[in-house]
């Protein structure tokens, strides 16, 4: 789909097919839980990248055959909102999120790679965000968004083989209840500053603290 104006698509459940779904000048919304059925490619969503022309999922986004990489593109000033579940019944092979003023996720599950970049935030709005062996990036400030511990960890699977972890701005805990456990296993973690409430603990080989703050209010580092 390519078009100059707003895509808005509304089902139980809206299965993609293709490889491009693109509004040139307006948003992209998708009301329902989405299912990836290209196959071993990339489907990317690219919106009009202006103020407003986001990018919304409102149910879960799942891949039946595990081979197919999804990539969403809202530009600089627009946002992406991942409102349900990614990879609940079936991990996609990757998730990008390859511009966007804020990104709003729910729980991330994934084969491969975990990639988002976001000018102002990364708003982490569920507890675990899990690769089986990709690296996973956060390139932006993230906020622990929900309650409880947040778990970032890129060898979900145990396998012999993990992926790097990499938090480029800081992390913050707005509404002071959070806490935060990075897993990488054996590859390594990179982290800008880090403030939450809970616990922070942290697993890598080696951990890089690239910023000059971690503080845990209430337990232990």
């Amino acid at each position: 789909v390519a078009v100059n104006g707003a895509i808005a698509v509304t089902g139980s459940t809206i299965t993609l097919n293709g490889t491009a779904y693109t509004s040139t000048t307006d948003a992209i919304t998708l009301t329902g839980n989405v299912a990836l059925g290209a196959g071993a490619v990339t489907t990317t969503l690219t919106s009009g990248a202006g103020a407003g022309d986001n990018i919304t999922v409102t149910g879960t986004i799942n891949d039946a055959g595990t081979d197919t990489a999804l990539t969403l593109d809202a530009g600089a000033s627009g946002n992406v909102d991942l409102q349900g579940t990614v990879g609940n019944t079936g991990r996609p092979a990757a998730l990008t999120v390859s511009n966007s003023a804020i990104t709003d996720l729910n729980n991330v599950q994934t084969v491969g790679a975990i990639a988002v970049t976001a000018g102002t935030r990364i708003d982490l709005n569920g507890t675990a965000y899990n690769s089986n062996d990709g690296a996973i990036t956060f390139t932006g400030a993230v906020d622990l968004a929900g309650a409880g511990t947040v778990t970032i960890n890129s060898d979900a699977d145990a396998a012999g083989a993990d992926g790097a972890i990499s938090i480029t701005g800081a992390v913050s805990d707005t509404g002071t209840d959070s806490a935060l456990t990075v897993t990488a296993n054996t590859d390594t973690v990179g982290l800008a500053n880090v403030a939450v409430n809970g616990a922070i603990a942290v697993t890598g080989s080696p951990i890089t603290l690239n910023g000059t703050a971690y503080t845990s209010t209430t337990a232990a580092i």
